[in-house]
């Protein structure tokens, strides 16, 4: 087992890999904005299927606050958002966290969080392959 310093390296190595990923095959042209939903379940579904990570230590959160809302995945405990930069307060591809951070923008009360197994994205499965292949071609 790795330690949670080289966890932490790896997961986040994926996570870049995978973004760069969606940015490049073109599926969500305004990425990061307007897709943080869908694209945080893709990036789940390719920790779990992909790289092997425990399906039990990943969930996916989501939070409406009036007509703003947002995504992100929670994995071992740490907050992981690879769309947190639509916004103007965050200017890094990727922001992590275990504490909050969102201010008032969005408030912790008003989470929901979601296990894994219960994510669904069979709708959308031709985009998430697309992203996969172009992933897979440019290792």
């Amino acid at each position: 087992m790795y330690s949670k310093i080289i966890e932490e390296d790896i997961l986040l190595h994926e996570i870049r890999k995978f973004r760069t990923a969606i940015i490049n095959s073109n599926e969500f042209p305004a990425f990061p904005t307007g897709c943080c939903g869908i694209s945080s379940k893709f990036l789940a579904k390719y920790l779990v299927e992909e790289i092997g990570l425990n399906p039990k230590n990943i969930f996916f959160i989501h939070t409406d606050l009036d007509d703003d809302t947002h995504a992100w995945l929670l994995i071992n405990g740490v907050n992981y958002d690879m769309t947190a930069n639509q916004f103007p307060e965050f200017a890094e591809d990727i922001v992590f966290w275990e504490n909050w951070i969102w201010g008032k923008r969005f408030e912790e009360k008003n989470l929901n969080k979601v296990r894994y197994n219960e994510i669904d994205i069979i709708k959308k499965m031709d985009c998430y392959n697309s992203i996969l292949t172009f992933l897979n071609n440019t290792l």
